[in-house]
């Protein structure tokens, strides 16, 4: 099996941009054999009753979600129990796709007098990174519009003329985007000029973006979004084009003016305290993206996945089959059928969860960029590499300037 070095795609990138979609991005099906009736939400008292509460709760956003049953054009709709239907009780429920704030295993933000020492430490937005309101609800591994709002596109002139979205980003400070280096490096674009970094972007076929509200009917649109150019491209200086293992894959854009923060453009947190070998092993990380590529149809919409942490150990003895070596700068998620690593755009991120010491809030936190993966995306028992961003937060903050 070869490897693809250049993108890691999402494995149901073109089934699930669909609104007819039976798959959940946690790969499970929506509720296709419903016991009671397949309708509008709004012709379902039991369930609009609990879309009503405020503030939704973890549990009734579960119930919610796995009575999903189908969709009428966007909209989805319900499985709504009749008066024989039992009712299963909420505290019984336990979503996969977004896990319960008690399992997360959220970390606490350590280390901060060391990196706040940094010269460069005043250009991080540490209280507004990592901030997402979003509380999703519906369509499987569609996100909503204003979720993850760090995720970032970049569009490219190929050799052949064309301008295409080829890799992705995540918004680390209002001047700068983490990548991978291979989205950077010129030994790897094969011919493509980096053009200019899109923000904000959900539906890449629709402007503005705009979904209805189900309770209201009103329809609610996102500002157009941001398109900046680029004023430096700064690939880590290790970094070896189109070498096979990879190593030190990242790299930042520096734009060439402030990006302006909103509900749909905000930066993620860097990850300053995640040093352990093997942190996140054993855990669950979501990669978000369109699925962006050179060779494949993508999504249009910004989709997201949960990927298992594979340890590094375990990761390196299966690669070690194509003679590829896995550092301690790299980081493997994937490799379940059905929830594989081919997860997001090539460059994107993949985010884990913490607990600010600051304030206590739960932010994300920008744990991997996509590096690379099996060319069979969705190969079982092959997980995609990232690079792992806390072993490189000192050279972003050497790199970053006023």
């Amino acid at each position: 099996m070869a490897i693809r070095p250049q993108c890691v795609i999402l494995i149901f990138s073109c089934l699930l941009a669909f609104s007819l979609s039976q798959y959940s991005y946690y790969g499970g099906q929506i509720n296709t054999g419903c016991v009671g009736r397949c309708v509008a939400i709004q012709e379902c008292p039991q369930l609009l009753s609990l879309l009503k509460q405020r503030p939704l709760q973890p549990q009734t956003i579960a119930t919610l979600r796995q009575a999903q049953c189908g969709f009428e054009g966007r909209n989805p709709n319900v499985c709504c129990p009749d008066s024989s239907t039992v009712a299963v009780p909420l505290s019984s429920i336990r979503p996969k796709d977004v896990p319960p704030t008690q399992d997360l295993k959220l970390q606490a933000i350590t280390r901060l007098s060391a990196w706040e020492s940094h010269p460069n430490a005043r250009l991080i937005p540490a209280d507004e990174c990592g901030i997402d309101n979003s509380q999703k609800i519906w369509g499987g591994n569609r996100t909503d519009m204003e979720q993850y709002p760090w995720t970032v596109l970049f569009q490219y002139q190929t050799s052949t003329g064309i301008k295409k979205f080829l890799c992705g980003g995540a918004l680390i400070t209002k001047r700068y985007v983490v990548t991978a280096a291979h989205c950077l490096a010129r030994g790897d674009l094969r011919g493509s000029a980096l053009l200019m970094v899109r923000l904000g972007e959900f539906d890449t076929e629709q402007n503005p973006d705009c979904e209805r509200d189900l309770l209201s009917g009103k329809e609610n649109c996102a500002p157009a979004p941001q398109d900046l150019g680029i004023e430096k491209i700064i690939v880590h200086p290790n970094y070896e084009a189109r070498s096979s293992k990879r190593f030190d894959d990242i790299g930042l854009v520096r734009l060439d003016r402030d990006a302006q923060f909103n509900d749909f453009v905000k930066p993620i947190c860097l990850p300053f305290d995640d040093t352990a070998p093997d942190r996140y092993a054993g855990e669950e990380l979501v990669a978000t993206g369109w699925g962006r590529t050179e060779t494949m149809k993508a999504s249009n919409v910004k989709l997201q996945v949960w990927l298992p942490v594979v340890s590094n150990a375990d990761c390196g003895r299966i690669y070690q089959q194509k003679r590829i070596s896995i550092g301690d700068g790299q980081l493997c998620a994937g490799g379940v059928v059905g929830k594989d690593s081919c997860a997001g755009d090539s460059g994107g991120p993949l985010m884990s969860t913490g607990i600010s010491s600051r304030d206590g809030r739960t932010r994300y936190f920008v744990a991997g960029v996509v590096s690379f993966g099996p060319e069979s995306c969705g190969a079982k028992d092959w997980p995609g590499v990232y690079t792992r961003v806390s072993r490189y937060t000192d050279w972003i903050l050497n790199k970053l300037a006023e």
